[in-house]
């Protein structure tokens, strides 16, 4: 026994070998036996790109559309792979329909051919329910949001609406997610998947059975077409029937292919596609942006074969009557009525009132269908708002691949997190939703269109127009007077508004005057053209001043001043003042190069002026000039000229002030561009080598020039009353005043109904990364693709990536150096701040050791001064002391002499009266005697008196004296000493007491004489 005998007898591969290539078919050709083929096809196609994508999908809310992403753009030729399985499902759609379309015509579904009309009934329905359960499979934008649209009508049906809709959704959730993608899967594969398979094999096995019995006499009238498939002429099939099958598969998948590559015919549509986006995605099936069950779709549609079933539940009846007959009752008689047919046609007459009912549904359909497109492109009602909502996924599908391309690649928790945290596609949500109820966002004027923007419209805007805000055009409108009270600046803002005090600074500051009705100017002594051009003290009449004092002090200019030939020399020496670097440095405030510019124009113009030269040659003028009284000629002819001496300046006088204020403009527009310059910066300028870094020459003093530090913050300029201009509107500078505008560094106490979307305390209103995402949409600040070689039909193999990984090693190149040149200039900085901390420190320590020597100096002055205190205080203690002793003896020696006086009295009183008797021979004697003692006495107790007396004196005018000395130094001391000179005082009217008491006791001297004679 041979192996192919073998191998036949137990496989029979062999004999069916020999029996395909001895298959036969019917000998004429007709157009119905290679539809089916098609269909065949179309499937064999699904089934094997299917498994390809398969093999790559992963079925989750975080992985199926970054999957998809993956096959689409990144596996070679995935794009293509993917384009034929979605476009081969669509032709498979519309090739079933037609069969049917063609049975029902031609009337094969009439027996004996029930069963293969209705398989192939079944076969259309489940190719448009693999439709339905793929689009979700995706995981995109119109994917999500077109099923769930379909999938919630099921709520719709009575009693088992909710439960089938859960059961669908599969978690308690009512929006899809990982478990809805799961059993999509499952009934995109194995339900629909292979329930058609299991249908088309007996679909076939029907038309193989109805072909033998259709031969049958009784049928052969009833089934032409059929009939001329069963001709007993039969021919083999490797033929021209082969032939004819294949063709068929080419043409199918040439058409295919057409519709894989419909963006891709001519050069035209390849020049036109996105530089920044690969070819892959203008190639195969369309892949919008992630879904977001968050967010909403306006141009969620149905696939075309099912736009005639959308445009019908859209009809007004149906909202009346309930959309449940559009969506079940219709569709559902609708398919029994195809199902009944071959029950019904059974009657030739039924026959062509079928054909006539299924002609007039395929009118409706195929009006319906184009009904549904034109009121989504063309209608004037609902295009607008289709067509927005398909702009804006456009929008978001480019930004998904650039984002998904980006260096950083997609995160983990999906590619959805790149949209939700790039400020291009969040930034104007937000700003919609918080800041246009205030703020427009279009363009106006002379602002520039940027193509990055798309305009927001306020309905009442009642703050700045903050379109392309970070432009130098939008910058300079604040230094323009017509512009700044215009509605898209602060016209509608109360505090900015005609008495804001911008707009009171360019009025007054800048123009500089007031503009009256008969077209005269009354110049503003206040304003900046009087500071620049004024008499006394201006930069003009300086120079004037100056020049004219250098021609007088050279003796040779004397006669040519004399003759009134010294103008040209004059202005010489003008000229040459602005060219002395040392003059123009010294002039107050230092004028911007505009102004200076304006300024010397406006002199040199001057010498040119007739007024002026007549007054230069006035012999009046001339003597004051020869005088050297220049002050006296200038106060009279310089005010004339230039600024009417203080009177009103007509329209033909102008032109000095114009030129000055011209100059005052750019000054402006200068300042303008500074400002353009901090809105670029990352953070405030460091302080590096003694100026501020990459800040423009006298940007300092132009800015406390024009007088804009007076309110505003600059370098070096701090101040509160208005908003910083460090950094102005940079990223942080957008994120501080969005986050609390009430902040003394921004509006303060001037802010004009702007919340604070995010303060230090109090209610949040946005969190912080949605008023970072909107600084940096503001700020244009966002990852840039770079641009691929998309010039080709198919465009390079993994072009994007290349692209990608190209620009990441640039910008990873770029990084690096910046790194290397931000860590110089860090370097720099800490060098810079090292010498200023050790020379604050040095300083410092110099402070400390003068105040410690300054403490020891005012220590030792203290302490000396205290010892001087004391050792008066010790004197006068010690003076008192002395007097209070002396007065304590005066006081003993006064009782003493009082006491003695007294017995001495007594004694003599007593004697006198023991001897009145016995000496009276001797009494004149005695008593002489007596007023001699007597007198002595009270000589002595007079001594004693004027001795106390002297002594008080001197201690009262030496305590006095003291006290007055010290009573300048402390009060707390001359308390004290007040209170011992009260003492003193005290203790001396003691002593007067006591005098008192001893005068009294010399009166009473004569009563005692008295009574010594007696």
């Amino acid at each position: 026994m041979g192996p192919f005998k073998w191998l036949d007898e137990r496989t029979g591969l062999w004999t069916g070998f020999r029996n395909v290539t001895h298959w036969t078919v019917p000998a004429s050709l007709c157009l119905c036996r290679f539809l089916p083929v098609a269909i065949v096809f179309a499937f064999i196609l699904q089934g094997i790109t299917g498994l390809f994508l398969w093999a790559f999908y992963s079925a989750s809310a975080q992985t199926a559309w970054e999957s998809v992403f993956y096959i689409q753009y990144v596996v070679p030729y995935g794009w293509l792979v993917r384009g034929i399985h979605h476009y081969s499902a669509q032709l498979l759609v519309a090739s079933l329909f037609m069969y049917v379309l063609m049975m029902i015509l031609h009337g094969s579904y009439r027996r004996p051919r029930e069963f293969v009309y209705w398989s192939a009934v079944v076969l259309f329905l489940f190719s448009l329910a693999s439709c339905l359960t793929g689009d979700l499979l995706m995981w995109s934008l119109s994917g999500y949001f077109a099923t769930m649209a379909r999938v919630a009508f099921l709520q719709i049906l009575p009693e088992i609406g909710v439960p089938l809709y859960k059961l669908v959704v599969g978690s308690p959730d009512p929006q899809f997610g990982t478990l809805t993608l799961t059993r999509f899967l499952v009934l995109h594969i194995a339900v629909f998947g292979g329930g058609f398979l299991g249908v088309m094999i007996f679909w076939k096995w029907a038309d193989f059975r109805s072909r033998k019995l259709i031969q049958e006499p009784r049928f052969c009238k009833k089934h032409s077409c059929a009939l001329a498939c069963a001709v007993a002429k039969r021919r083999t099939f490797w033929g021209c029937e082969a032939v004819m099958c294949a063709l068929t598969c080419v043409v199918f998948l040439a058409a295919v292919l057409a519709l894989v590559m419909q963006h891709s015919y001519n050069e035209k549509q390849i020049s036109e596609r996105a530089a920044t986006l690969p070819a892959e995605a203008y190639l195969g099936a369309e892949l919008t942006s992630p879904a977001d069950p968050g967010g909403s779709y306006d141009a969620a549609r149905p696939e075309w074969s099912f736009r005639a079933l959308y445009y019908m539940s859209k009809l007004p009846i149906f909202s009346e009557i309930g959309m449940i007959y559009a969506i079940f009752v219709i569709p559902t008689l609708l398919g029994l009525y195809f199902f009944a047919i071959p029950i019904l046609g059974r009657f030739s007459l039924f026959h062509y009132c079928i054909v006539l009912i299924t002609f007039g549904l395929f009118v409706v359909f195929c009006w319906f269908t184009y009904a549904s497109y034109w009121d989504d492109y063309k209608n004037p009602e609902h295009a607008p708002t289709f067509l927005a909502g398909q702009a804006q996924a456009n929008v978001l599908k480019k930004r998904a691949v650039e984002l998904c391309f980006a260096p950083a690649g997609i995160p983990k928790s999906g590619a959805l997190g790149l949209l939700q945290k790039d400020p291009f596609i969040q930034g104007p949500k937000i700003f919609e939703q918080q800041c246009s109820s205030c703020h427009n966002f279009q363009q106006f004027g002379d602002i520039p269109e940027n193509s990055d923007y798309q305009p927001i419209i306020s309905a009442e805007p009642t703050a700045p127009n903050l379109y392309n805000c970070l432009s130098e055009e939008w910058m300079h409108g604040y230094q323009n007077l017509e512009k700044i009270v215009s509605d898209d600046y602060f016209g509608k803002t109360t505090n900015f508004a005609e008495k804001g005090s911008m707009v009171v600074f360019l009025k007054g500051r800048i123009y500089g005057g007031l503009d009256t009705d008969d077209g005269s100017f009354v110049l503003n002594n206040s304003g900046l053209i009087y500071s620049v051009i004024g008499y006394d003290a201006s930069p003009a009449f300086d120079i004037l001043q100056a020049s004219f004092e250098e021609l007088v002090e050279v003796e040779e200019n004397a006669e040519i001043i004399q003759n009134g030939e010294y103008i040209e020399k004059l202005k010489e020496i003008v000229a040459a003042k602005f060219d002395d670097a040392a003059f123009l440095a010294d002039l107050q405030p230092k004028l911007p190069a505009p102004v200076l510019a304006a300024l010397k124009s406006v002199l040199l113009d001057m010498f040119a002026d007739k007024t002026y030269i007549e007054l230069l040659k006035d012999e009046d003028n001339i003597a004051m000039i020869l005088d050297d009284d220049i002050d006296s000629f200038l106060e009279d002819s310089y005010l004339l000229t230039l600024c009417g001496n203080d009177e009103p300046i007509a329209p033909e006088d102008q032109k000095y002030i114009k030129q000055i204020r011209q100059g005052l403009f750019e000054s402006c527009h200068e300042m303008g561009e500074i400002l353009y310059e901090e809105s670029k910066l990352d953070e405030i300028r460091p302080f590096v080598e003694g100026k501020y870094l990459g800040l423009r020459d006298n940007a300092i003093s132009d800015f406390e020039f024009l007088t804009c530090t007076e309110c505003h913050a600059f370098y070096g300029k701090e101040n509160d009353h208005a908003c910083d201009l460090r950094g102005y509107m940079s990223r942080d500078w957008l994120i501080g005043i969005i986050s609390d505008p009430t902040s003394l560094k921004y509006y303060g106490a001037n802010n004009d109904r702007m919340p604070a979307y995010h303060p230090a305390t109090g209610d949040k209103l946005m969190s912080q990364e949605d008023i970072e995402l909107l600084a940096d949409w503001l700020h244009g600040n966002w990852y840039r693709a770079p641009e691929v070689n998309n010039k080709k039909l198919l465009g390079e193999p993994n072009a994007a990536v290349n692209a990608s990984k190209a620009a990441a090693e640039l910008k990873a190149t770029e990084e690096a150096q910046k790194a290397i040149e931000k860590a110089a200039l860090n370097e720099k900085i800490q060098q810079e701040a090292k010498e200023r901390a050790e020379k604050e420190a040095a300083d410092l320590a110099a402070k400390e050791k003068a105040a410690q020597e300054k403490i020891a100096k005012d220590a030792q002055a203290a302490a000396d001064k205290l010892a001087a205190e004391k050792t008066a205080k010790e004197e006068i203690q010690a003076a008192l002391d002395e007097s209070q002793a002396a007065l304590k003896e005066a006081l003993t020696t006064i009782e003493k002499l009082t006491q003695e006086n007294k017995d001495s009295v007594e004694k003599l009183m007593n004697e006198n009266q023991k001897k009145v008797d016995q000496i009276n021979n001797e009494k004149i004697q005695t008593i002489d005697q007596l007023t001699k003692e007597n007198a002595e006495a009270i000589a002595a107790e007079k001594a004693a008196k004027e001795a106390a007396e002297q002594l008080a004196a001197e201690t009262k005018s030496q305590a006095e004296k003291t006290i007055a000395d010290l009573k300048a130094e402390t009060d707390k001391r001359i308390a004290d000493l007040t209170a011992e000179l009260e003492k003193a005082v005290q203790e001396k009217e003691m002593s007067q007491t006591v005098e008192n008491n001893t005068d009294s006791n010399a009166e009473n001297l004569p009563q005692n004489e008295q009574m010594a004679e007696l």
